[in-house]
């Protein structure tokens, strides 16, 4: 769901645009992803924090993985 939310997020163009890009990079259909965008109205706050921890996670992630590559390089 918060892929959706946060990849509809980040789009610009039309609605119509959107979904269609949405749908063609996560391999579902535009009915699915109204679905999650209706979910994402309905919940907003609650997947806009789960959004803000992936992305705290994913950075720490980064940071671990570039200090891990740096320390078997040399």
């Amino acid at each position: 769901m918060w892929e959706v939310a946060g990849l509809l997020r980040g789009l610009r163009g039309s609605v119509e645009d959107r979904v269609a890009a949405a749908a063609a990079q996560l391999g579902l259909t535009s009915l699915q992803i109204r679905a999650a965008s209706r979910y994402y109205a309905e919940f907003t706050g609650e997947i806009d924090a789960q959004i803000a921890r992936n992305d705290d996670i994913a950075d720490r992630e980064l940071v671990t993985w570039e200090n891990e590559r740096r320390l078997l390089s040399g």
